[in-house]
């Protein structure tokens, strides 16, 4: 989950979280020769200097519990997917504070960490409208090594390409609202690969709570935990192949006026 960071305490998602097993915590030492000291569960790219507590952001905690919050806990919400390890990769200030938003380049870096240490999907509820060199080697990395990549369209009612959704080779999701219809927020055109519902989603908070959010942030980790279901059902399937798979599976919903659109069925 390359984000805001994950609260990886909350109760519907701590065993769930994502472990460095080759990391002995806290004892100031590279264990694993990464060049990250004690990244136990993630690292944090965001802040200055950077660190290994990549816990801080909300929006984060809350993609996170739309891919894989515990089932059967009689707590909170299931997520897409019961079983699975949620990475945490901290590359933006929480929406909402003082340190909003972040870098193409800690992006970049928090993409091939993910790579190095195993990822076998790459959840990327963010975006900008440049094309950046940087970003796209790393989107281009993580392909090259069969990694999914999964990233929202944006929010801004527009046919205005946002990146890293719009490169060929990551899965752009665009948002549904309830009534089954374009998320009035939604990006769209024809970069956009796959919607999934995105309007008051309710999903997992820091400190242990839940709450309601919207958009193609919102989507995404749909999208990113149906991939996930999909490898587990065969491993060896490549990256194109799990994109025909969501895309042949889904839904034909009217998406614009006379145009149509894949939304994900996960069943």
């Amino acid at each position: 989950i390359i984000d805001s960071g994950i609260d990886y305490n909350h109760v519907d998602l701590t065993t769930n979280i994502w472990k460095n097993l080759g990391e002995i915590p806290e004892n100031g030492i590279d264990d694993d020769g990464n060049t990250y000291i004690d990244d136990v569960y993630g690292w944090d790219f965001h802040s200055i200097p950077e660190d290994n507590q990549p816990n801080e952001g909300e929006h984060g905690t809350h993609v996170a519990g739309i891919v894989g919050a515990i089932s059967d806990n009689n707590q909170g919400i299931a997520g897409v997917m019961w079983s699975c390890q949620l990475m945490a990769i901290r590359v933006l200030g929480d929406q909402g504070s003082s340190d909003e938003g972040g870098y193409t380049s800690n992006i970049a870096k928090g993409i091939t960490y993910a790579v190095n240490n195993g990822a076998d999907i790459i959840n990327m509820s963010l975006g900008a409208d440049s094309n950046d060199f940087t970003l796209k080697q790393a989107i281009d990395y993580a392909y090259s090594q069969g990694i999914v990549l999964v990233a929202a369209a944006g929010n801004d009612n527009t046919t205005i390409e946002s990146y890293p959704a719009a490169y060929g080779n990551v899965i752009s999701v665009g948002a549904t609202d309830t009534n089954n219809s374009r998320a009035n927020f939604s990006n769209y055109g024809s970069w956009v690969d796959i919607v999934a519902p995105g309007v008051e989603i309710l999903s997992t908070l820091n400190g242990g709570g839940y709450g309601n959010k919207s958009g193609t942030s919102m989507s995404t980790p749909f999208v990113s935990g149906l991939a996930g279901l999909i490898l587990a059902k065969n491993p060896l399937l490549s990256p194109n192949q799990v994109n025909n798979i969501i895309g042949q599976s889904a839904d034909q919903i009217e998406w614009m006026t006379g145009e149509f659109i894949g939304r994900i069925n996960v069943e």
